[in-house]
């Protein structure tokens, strides 16, 4: 996140203001403002980073902790695979920089400093999956409003950094997280998906999971009546929502799978979260979600589904498993941005969870993107 400081874009040269200094939250500042409005509430305040020097990888401990844990939890889970959450590097520039002397000498920077987490996770035969709000969620972040064609040079500085720091590794175990924020705000000033779907679908990675069960965004599952899924990729949309306290029915939840199987093909879809549940639902709240989040329902509307992550009726050994990592700490880990729940005393997503592949026709699996 930028700085507290007020900063102002001008045509052709766009810098990241303050959070409090967001359009949305200008536009609805009472709102923001009222404790009771429930759109920061909880959220307990924390010092932002600086750089202030040359950008080097030290988590080597902290991730291999993390990736042992993993493996542990999908063991006991009896599950095969699993991701693990790091930031792109755009997201990772996003905080204050006071050492580096452009936009993109801080973004490579970035890149190359986490691209020895990102090959730590492949390597350790796990998917890495890179949370990107910054493709999405900057555009509100600018201010005032920028034009497009200034913002997709912004965000296409941050595509290539991305991609250089994703280079020679296996695309089919990187997938990438676009999300518009995870807080409960108005959202009025958010980017439509279609002004930015070229851009994210220029991130060397095997799947791309995206905010589509949020009201503010599920119209645009038409973006993908005029986008063509590459040959070999997914899509892993959102079917249950962070943003509402309301569980969704199944039904509903299968008629966003199916609308999506439709488009792209019932083989590339893996049903998900929209982004992380925990700190934004409670999280009995967040396990009725999880249930409600499958594909068993959609067959009754549709063709069986190979590729659609199914998840319904009571919590199965899968869930034990998934609950053994909470009650353990497992499941906590230092990321903050994600589409992937955790237990409310956390940030906002735990670093890793399980993961679902395609699957053949008729039967189901799991695609817990959520770590509880």
């Amino acid at each position: 996140m930028a700085d507290a400081k007020v900063s102002r874009s001008t045509p052709g040269n766009i810098v990241l203001t303050s959070f409090p200094d967001r359009r949305d939250r200008q536009k609805f500042n009472d709102a923001y403002n009222d404790p009771s409005s429930g759109i920061l509430a909880h959220r307990k305040s924390v010092s932002q980073p600086k750089i202030a020097g040359p950008l080097t990888y030290t988590g080597q401990g902290l991730v291999g902790s993390d990736i042992a844990n993993l493996k542990t939890g999908l063991a006991s889970a009896g599950l095969a695979e699993g991701f693990v959450a790091s930031l792109s590097p755009g997201s990772c520039a996003r905080v204050a920089n006071e050492y580096y002397t452009t936009d993109e000498e801080l973004l490579y920077a970035c890149a190359d400093a986490m691209r020895e987490e990102y090959k730590a996770i492949i390597d350790a035969g796990l998917t890495v999956q890179l949370d990107d709000p910054s493709l999405a969620e900057s555009w509100d972040q600018i201010n005032p409003e920028p034009s497009l064609a200034d913002y997709l040079k912004f965000i296409q500085l941050r595509v290539e950094a991305t991609n250089w720091a994703l280079r020679d590794l296996p695309a089919e175990q990187v997938r990438l997280h676009v999300c518009w924020g995870s807080w409960h705000g108005p959202h009025t000033t958010d980017i439509p998906f279609a002004d930015i779907i070229g851009s994210v679908m220029q991130v060397n990675a095997g799947a791309y999971s995206f905010e589509a069960a949020n009201v503010r965004h599920e119209h645009e599952w038409r973006v993908w009546e005029d986008t063509k899924l590459p040959e070999g990729k997914v899509i892993i949309p959102g079917v249950v929502s962070h943003a509402t306290n309301v569980v969704e029915h199944p039904d509903l939840v299968a008629d966003r799978i199916v609308r999506f199987a439709d488009l792209v093909g019932r083989e590339n879809v893996i049903a998900s979260t929209d982004c992380g549940l925990g700190g934004r639902v409670h999280p009995q709240i967040a396990f009725a979600k999880l249930e409600a989040l499958g594909g068993r329902r959609a067959p009754r509307h549709h063709a069986p589904l190979a590729g659609i992550a199914a998840l319904q009726g009571p919590p199965g050994p899968h869930f034990a498993g998934l609950a053994k990592l909470v009650e353990t700490g497992q499941a906590i880990g230092p990321h903050h941005i994600s589409n992937h729940a955790v237990p409310e005393h956390a940030h906002s997503t735990p670093r890793y969870g399980a993961a679902a592949s395609p699957i053949p026709a008729g039967d189901t699996a799991i695609h817990d993107s959520t770590g509880y």
